[in-house]
């Protein structure tokens, strides 16, 4: 018992000891980022003391402070990555455009081409209707970011485009921080190990050093993500054939919310905290980026091969779940997806029922809803084809079982 006291004791100790030197760190964290925000030129369209363009737009300059710090961004041989500016700040940029064009098999050639001359590369391209419709995802270092974006607005008649840059130096610091906590909070749970002889309190600190484990690993898949997205920074395109070259009897549903469905674009922004759900296993949680709309998914996993939202809509006109899966049936008969299955999911109160489509190859769209009294809840999730679909498919159902609405 004296020994169990000690460790108790020890355990204590440690926790007060590391919550003090993460307070203090973070408060003279914070004191530097405020010190270096002042010298900082705007974050777009800036421009140096001489009168000249700032060399990198989009990126705000350095601070002295800032010179001397080094760049966060490592590539996968552990050298300093030249991609972006070291700046000592960790920003997240991303474009999204639609672009009408006259040849789309030919403009995704040119994506290909333009992705290969900025040193990126394209993440995923999916095109659908005999090359009448493409979705493309580039990735290309940030410093050549706007350069990019203008080559990318000479293919075409750009229809859309929303340029958006989340400076997440201040999440990527305290991720970090709180990481180095657990690691160091877990080495005196195995100091603590080493000296302990009573079973009991053993289980006790290898559960202790499970769970902290666990939170390591997860702190460290996101600290992983933050550096990729600022390294690299994304360009989602659309590219649509001219109107011209299109005949379709395509009419949509009556129902905005059927016919706005799109496994490329979110189109359900109702706030979607009168539901609760559990997150699925392997996938990132992205809620900030998600309610901010920075991010088309609420949880994705690493390479972004599968993505899954929710959200709720009215039930109006008051209908039940037959009433809405004839009504959903009709439009996507109508759009001509390829049906991949049909499954329902759950029993009681809360039915499910889960539509599974291939609305372009290598991609499956799968949309789930329940009616629950004057709430449609509504499932949406891109999957990619093949192995990841089985594996992930899964996954997505114990997602859909997990929802709750309040």
């Amino acid at each position: 018992m004296k020994q169990s006291g000690e460790i108790i004791k020890l355990m204590a100790a440690v926790f007060l000891s590391v919550i003090l030197f993460s307070c203090g760190t973070a408060q003279k964290q914070s004191a530097l980022y405020e010190k270096n925000a002042e010298s900082d030129e705007e974050a777009i369209g800036g421009s140096r003391a001489d009168g000249k363009p700032s060399p990198a737009p989009y990126m705000k300059r350095k601070s002295a402070a800032a010179e001397k710090k080094e760049s966060f961004s490592m590539d996968k041989a552990g050298k300093k990555d030249e991609s972006r500016p070291d700046t000592g700040r960790i920003i997240i940029y991303q474009a999204n455009y639609i672009i009408d064009v006259e040849s789309v098999s030919r403009s995704v050639k040119d994506a290909g081409s333009l992705a290969a001359r900025y040193d990126g590369f394209i993440e995923s391209a999916a095109t659908s209707d005999s090359y009448r419709y493409a979705r493309i995802i580039i990735r290309v270092p940030v410093r050549s970011f706007e350069t990019a974006l203008k080559d990318l607005e000479s293919m075409g008649t750009v229809i859309s485009k929303e340029v958006s840059a989340s400076d997440v130096t201040m999440e990527y610091n305290d991720v970090r921080m709180r990481m180095e906590t657990a690691k160091k909070v877990r080495d005196r749970m195995y100091e603590l190990l080493k000296r302990s002889k009573d079973v009991k309190e053993r289980v006790k600190i290898l559960r202790e050093i499970e769970r902290l484990t666990s939170i390591i690993d997860s702190l460290s898949s996101r600290i992983q993500f933050m550096k990729n997205r600022a390294d690299y920074s994304t360009i989602v395109v659309e590219l649509r054939a001219r109107v011209r070259e299109v005949s379709s009897t395509y009419l949509p549903s009556p129902f905005m919310w059927i016919a706005s469905l799109n496994p490329d674009r979110r189109s359900i922004f109702k706030n979607s905290r009168s539901i609760e759900h559990g997150k699925p296993e392997g996938f990132y949680h992205l809620e900030k980026e998600y309610r901010a709309r920075t991010q088309e998914f609420l949880f994705a996993t690493p390479g972004e091969t599968a993505g899954i939202r929710a959200g709720v809509v009215e039930n109006y006109p008051p209908g039940d779940l037959e009433f809405w899966e004839e009504s959903f049936k009709i439009e996507f008969d109508n759009r001509r997806f390829k049906t991949v299955s049909r499954k329902e999911i759950g029993s009681g109160p809360l039915r499910f029922i889960r539509h599974d489509f291939e609305p372009y190859a290598g991609t499956v769209y799968s949309i789930a809803f329940a009616v629950s009294g004057e709430n449609i809840i509504v499932v949406e999730a891109r999957l990619k084809a093949g192995d990841d679909y089985e594996k992930n498919s899964s996954r997505l159902d114990e997602f859909i079982r997990s929802v709750i609405c309040d």
